[in-house]
């Protein structure tokens, strides 16, 4: 979002920005490169510019207008839903996951240091499936959930 907020400010030349295109190349490879860990943003940028993804925005205005979930009224089913139906997507939509959940990870244990005392940390939907409701997690010193929220 940003980076359409910039690019309509320096339409109208109250912003203006110049990178040598060595510079600009190289940001934008760091991230789309494999990592030391093997993982990089470049499936998150897949799967965000996936034809299924793309595709569900044509409903933008009726979402606005009548209200509801994009996806589901694009599709007539939840996205955890429409994963069941779609092996490609599925895939696309896990590695990219997968890729994206690792490097935010790392950098929220390095940059944290509370996680010093804690010798099992809870993945609340990444890492064991455990159905049912929050009674079920497993538990731990600490519990990490999915949307960001820490609880200790």
């Amino acid at each position: 979002m940003l980076d359409r907020i910039f690019r309509l400010l320096a339409s109208y030349s109250i912003l203006s920005c110049s990178l040598s295109p060595a510079t600009t190349a190289a940001m934008v490879l760091k991230y789309l490169t494999k990592n030391a860990d093997g993982v990089s943003m470049a499936p998150l940028a897949l799967m965000n510019q996936d034809k299924v993804l793309m595709d569900n925005r044509y409903y933008l205005k009726d979402v606005v207008l009548q209200g509801g979930i994009l996806f589901n009224m694009a599709y007539g089913m939840t996205a955890f839903e429409y994963h069941g139906t779609d092996p490609r997507f599925n895939k696309v939509f896990n590695e990219g996951m997968k890729n994206h959940s690792v490097i935010i990870m790392k950098k929220i244990l390095e940059e944290y240091c509370d996680f010093d005392h804690v010798k099992v940390l809870v993945d609340v939907g990444g890492v064991e499936h455990v159905g049912g409701e929050f009674e079920s997690v497993p538990s731990g010193d600490a519990i990490f959930r999915s949307n960001t929220h820490m609880y200790i």
